[in-house]
Parts: structure tokens; C-alpha cells; sequence
């Protein structure tokens, strides 16, 4: 019985304990690897959001950038992390490529903690082109001599597959410019070099605000409301089912216990509730936008699809244009 007795007081002990250390965290800093360099999109989320969480949680939260690869370094480096809660990850979708199924997602091993917000993908067009809406574009396409060509940050982003969608969905005839991320590829769009740009609202805040591009629409099934006055594409044109987001989210490492990711998850709602950090992110041009760790999985799984869809549709037509030569 005293045997029984003691095995009975150590299990409740260990219990205890776990459920302390859980009730404690965090008792040091934490870290959070952003997988691009300072003073993008994803560093400004992350030094926001950590800076808040660090006074909701009583321990700093230091941003720790590790660019390279679009991201990939950082989201492997989390593979190998102690699963206790102390180094997070702030992802985003560009890891996300043309190879990319649910099945091998790379987030999948992580633990998702929660979104915290999604940079519009809009349609900027050089007002030198003379449309304004995206029904003009669609008819100026079909009469033009030439094609007329878009940009994008490059082979497989958002940018593109979205523009595959919409063309496939449209009837719309359009040449693609790929260029080596989105600088450049705004910065020819403003110079007239090409006629217009699919990209993140943030990369193209600038030229936006000075009226060199012209927002045609949201390539999301909701509008953003740092473009308020700019349509979705099923408003424009009645067409859906076109809704590429590129989302950030917090994650931490595989097996990270339950606790600490639940502390995390609420802590994280609790932070992007705060007006004042609401309007710094609309400074940035991203769209804050709260979901749990479930929803962020489903939400990932959808985008998937929906990239598979779009190039689906984007490999039927080459083949059928290639039959057509």
C-alpha cells in the first residue's frame, strides 16, 4: 500500500508540474524566426506582434531574421527546435510552389498557432493603358494588335496563379512577364514597361498612393479595406471562386505542448484585437485577420487547392494552345 501510495503522489506530482510549467511559460524570452530580411512585410508583423505579446506575457519576444530561399531556411530550421515553446515561426505562403499538395504542405509538421493577417493581391494597371475597370480590360485585350502584358514577382507566387485563374475563368488573353521578385516588377509597371502588375499591396503602397498605378481590383473574394473603393473580381465581373491570399501566420515546432500553443493562440487574438495595432499594420498595407491554429490548417489546405486549380486550368489551356498551333 505505501508503495501504491507513493507511485499515486509522484504521478500527481509530474501532473502538477506539467500543468506549472504550461501556467508559467514563458519564464525567458522567446524568439520568433522570420524567414525574410528586416523592414519587409514579415519583420514588421513580427517586431509588432512580439513587441505586444512581450507586454501581454512579462518576457521579450526578439525577432530574429533569417532570410534566404524565400523563407525555406527558416521553416526548416524549426524542424530541429526544442518543441518548448521558446523559438516560433512567423510564416508565410511562398513556400508554397507549383510542387506543393496538401499532402506535402511544409507547414504541416508545425504546430499552427493562429493567422494574424493577409496581404491583399491586387490588379494594378498603368493609367497610360486607359481602362478602369476590369470589364474595360477584358475588351482591350480582345482588340488590342498586341498582347497585353502583366507582371509578377515570379514563377509559382500567388501573383501569378491568381492571374492564371482569372484568365482562365475570364476568357482573357494576357503575356506574362515573370521578374525576380516584386520591386522590379511594380517599378516596370509604373515606367509603362509592361501594362500591368499582380502583386501585394505592400510592395506597391507607394506607387498606389501617388496615383502611378491604378487598382483594378482584389484578387479575394472580400475587399480590403485599405482599398475600400477597389472591387473584388465576382463584383467586377460577376465571376468567383477567386480568392488568393497571401497569409502570415504564427507557428511553433512540432509537438510543442498543447498548453503553450493555446496560451499562444489566445495571447495572439488578444494582441491583434488592439486598435493602435491594428493601424500599424494598415500603415504596412496588411490586412489584420485573426484565426485560431484550426482555421489557419483549413485555411492552408483551401489555398493549396485553389493554386492546384489554377494550374490545372493554366496547363489545360497551354495544351490546347499548343493543339491550336
Amino acid at each position: 500500500m505505501k508503495i501504491l501510495a507513493r507511485i499515486i503522489l509522484l504521478a500527481g506530482a509530474i501532473v502538477a508540474g506539467g500543468a506549472a510549467s504550461g501556467q508559467d511559460y514563458p519564464s525567458r524570452p522567446v524568439r520568433i524566426i522570420v524567414g525574410f530580411p528586416a523592414g519587409g512585410s514579415m519583420d514588421i508583423v513580427a517586431r509588432l506582434l512580439g513587441e505586444k505579446l512581450g507586454a501581454q506575457m512579462g518576457q521579450p519576444f526578439i525577432v530574429e531574421n533569417r532570410p534566404g530561399a524565400l523563407g525555406t531556411i527558416a521553416l526548416n530550421t524549426m524542424m530541429t527546435i526544442p518543441p518548448d515553446g521558446y523559438t516560433l515561426l512567423l510564416g508565410t505562403n511562398t513556400q508554397i510552389q507549383r510542387t506543393t499538395t496538401v499532402e506535402n504542405n511544409p507547414y504541416r509538421l508545425l504546430e499552427p498557432i493562429a493567422l494574424t493577417g493577409v496581404i491583399p493581391v491586387t490588379l494594378l494597371v498603368n493609367p497610360g493603358l486607359g481602362v478602369s475597370t476590369l470589364p474595360e480590360l477584358i475588351e482591350k485585350s480582345r482588340t488590342a494588335n498586341s498582347p497585353l502584358t502583366f507582371a509578377t514577382p515570379g514563377q509559382g507566387s500567388a501573383m501569378l496563379l491568381a492571374m492564371e485563374m482569372l484568365q482562365q475563368r475570364a476568357n482573357l488573353k494576357l503575356l506574362h512577364v515573370p521578374y525576380n521578385g516584386g520591386p522590379p516588377a511594380v517599378s516596370d509597371a509604373a515606367a509603362g514597361h509592361v501594362n500591368m502588375v499582380s502583386i501585394g499591396l505592400p510592395t506597391a503602397l507607394g506607387q498606389v498612393n501617388g496615383n502611378v498605378l491604378k487598382p483594378l481590383v482584389v484578387l479575394q473574394e472580400e475587399r480590403t479595406r485599405l482599398l475600400p473603393d477597389t472591387p473584388t473580381v465576382r463584383e467586377a465581373t460577376g465571376i468567383g471562386g477567386i480568392n488568393f491570399l497571401v497569409w502570415i501566420a504564427l507557428f511553433s515546432p512540432p509537438k510543442t505542448p498543447v498548453d503553450i500553443v493555446k496560451r499562444l493562440e489566445a495571447e495572439t487574438g488578444t494582441a491583434l484585437a488592439d486598435k493602435d495595432l491594428q493601424a500599424k499594420f494598415a500603415e504596412a498595407a496588411i490586412d489584420v485577420r485573426f484565426a485560431k491554429g484550426a482555421t489557419l490548417a483549413d485555411l492552408m489546405a483551401s489555398q493549396i487547392r485553389l493554386s492546384l486549380e489554377a494550374l490545372n486550368a493554366a496547363g489545360d489551356e497551354e495544351q490546347s494552345s499548343q493543339g491550336r498551333k
